[in-house]
C-alpha cells in the first residue's frame, strides 16, 4: 500500500481563508483527541476563489463538504473529528460551511533510522515502516503537526471527487 501527504496546492487564483490569530485554539488543534465544547471559528476569504482544501493564516486543515465526503468514504470518520468552521467569501458575501479535520491519533510509524527528523519530533523527510503500518486509511506523525498521511485509497477518492486545492507527495515506505 502507498502512502502520501495531503497536501494544499498554491494556486495563484486560490483564496486564503482569513481568521484571527488565537492561541488557545491553536493549542486546541494542535492536541490529539477529540476537541469538546467546540465554537466554530468564522473567517473570510477577501480575494481569490474557494478550494475544496483551503488554506488558512491560522493553520487549519479547512475542508470543503465534497472533500469530507470522499474522505469519509474511505475512512468512515475512524481517528478524525470533523469541528464545523465557516467561511465568507468577501467578493460574493456568501457564507459556507467549511470542516477543520482534526486527526484525533497520532501513529508511530515512522522507520526512525531512515526519516530525518529535527529537534527531537519534527519529522522533516518521513520514511514510513511498514512493520509499524496496521491500515490507518489516515493519521499524523507527531502532535502539532499540520502534515496529513492518506493512503491510496483515499488519495484515490479524493482524485475521482475531483476536489480542488488538493495535492499528494509520495511517502517512502522501508
Amino acid at each position: 500500500m502507498s502512502y502520501f501527504l495531503l497536501e494544499m496546492l498554491d494556486e495563484d487564483w486560490a483564496g486564503v481563508a482569513l481568521g484571527r490569530d488565537d492561541p488557545e485554539l491553536d493549542d486546541i488543534l494542535a492536541a490529539t483527541g477529540p476537541v469538546e465544547n467546540w465554537e466554530p471559528p468564522s473567517l473570510v476569504v477577501y480575494s481569490g476563489k474557494l478550494t475544496d482544501y483551503l488554506p488558512s493564516n491560522v493553520g487549519m486543515r479547512l475542508v470543503s463538504a465534497k472533500l469530507r465526503a470522499a474522505i469519509d468514504g474511505e475512512t468512515a470518520g475512524a481517528g478524525i473529528q470533523w469541528l464545523p468552521a465557516s467561511v465568507t467569501d468577501k467578493d460574493s458575501h456568501a457564507g459556507f460551511e467549511y470542516w477543520i479535520l482534526h486527526p484525533t491519533k497520532v501513529l508511530n510509524v515512522l522507520d526512525t533510522a531512515r526519516s530525518e527528523i529535527a529537534r527531537m519530533d519534527f519529522v522533516v523527510r518521513p520514511v514510513l515502516d511498514t512493520s509499524k503500518l496496521d491500515g490507518t486509511p489516515l493519521f499524523i506523525f507527531s502532535e502539532g503537526d499540520q502534515r496529513v498521511v492518506v493512503n491510496d485509497r483515499v488519495r484515490q477518492a479524493i482524485e475521482a471527487a475531483g476536489c480542488s486545492g488538493v495535492g499528494f507527495s509520495e511517502v517512502p515506505v522501508s
